[in-house]
């Protein structure tokens, strides 16, 4: 594959991180297809190749990767969601993805996966030494973590050429209020990433040597993001004005962690924003947002 002018096709390519992808992607000279439901919204996407459809239709799924040198499969339900119906969660994130990889193997055998996992297939890990590397046992529970377990099994046992992502909480600098309840506790370790940084890492893996393929990376924002739960809450807080007070946070850790990204930053350049930037970011947002 040449490292530009390639068809590179993005499930889920309507997201929020997606569309950050597919821009990042056409702007380095690739053709660029975006798959996503027919119920999404494809405003802004003019630009693209955009073949609305449903990944767990195969003769649709045969039609839109046809041709292509790259998949990125960013296609997933997830939290809360997927908690709440772990159906559907297995059917669009373990099937939807075996039906990918089965439709690359028998139309596109040398083409890349580029796989969108989560750092919470890992489980709690507060009780082993920081920072978590990609050589610890995958022990997450429930059916969001499991259902990345089983796709990433399903990836690494079939024959497509791939290279995975586990990424960590993404933090986005918008007008988003803080959840209900914190997906962490007030006093374990965690590291988020800057949504923008993960878009560039997904998009530098798509242009991968072939020498990386293989690989697993853990993509999370480094040593600037590394704190504890309260202390995230408090910094989040703060650029709303909101007392720090009023969070809620889980009682035992489920997720989340110190995690080594040198294998990110050697292979594909990674270089994220520090915590600072993005909370500067966070409050112009917000500011704007109210004016």
């Amino acid at each position: 594959m040449n490292e530009s002018g390639r068809t590179i096709a993005i499930t889920g390519g309507a997201g929020r991180v997606g569309r950050l992808v597919a821009s990042i992607l056409r702007e380095g000279g690739n053709r660029v297809r975006i798959l996503d439901l027919p119920q999404a919204n494809f405003e802004g996407l003019e630009g693209f190749e955009n073949m609305p459809g449903d990944i767990g239709d195969e003769t649709y799924l045969a039609a839109a990767l046809g041709g292509v040198d790259v998949v990125v499969h960013l296609a997933a339900i997830l939290p809360p969601v997927a908690e709440e119906q772990p159906d559907l969660t297995r059917r669009v994130n373990v099937e939807g993805t075996r039906r990918v990889l089965r439709a690359m193997e028998s139309a596109m055998p040398q083409s890349l996966l580029v796989f969108s996992s989560s750092v919470v297939v890992y489980g709690d890990t507060q009780m082993r030494k920081p920072p978590v590397d990609t050589s610890v046992p995958t022990r997450g529970l429930g059916a969001y973590p499991e259902s990345k377990i089983a796709a990433e099994e399903a990836v690494l046992s079939s024959g497509v050429r791939s290279v995975i992502l586990r990424i960590s909480g993404v933090s986005v600098p918008d007008f988003l209020l803080p959840p209900e309840v914190w997906p962490f506790t007030s006093n374990q370790r965690m590291e988020f990433v800057h949504v923008a940084d993960v878009a560039a890492a997904v998009a530098a893996a798509a242009a991968i040597s072939p020498a990386a393929v293989g690989a697993i990376h853990n993509i999370a924002g480094g040593e600037t993001w590394r704190m504890t739960g309260q202390d995230y809450s408090d910094a989040y807080l703060d650029a709303f004005q909101m007392p720090s007070g009023e969070a809620q946070f889980l009682d035992v850790s489920e997720s989340f962690d110190y995690y080594d990204t040198e294998s990110a930053v050697l292979s594909l350049g990674f270089s994220p924003t520090s915590f600072g930037q993005f909370h500067a970011s966070l409050v112009e947002a917000i500011a704007r947002a109210l004016s």
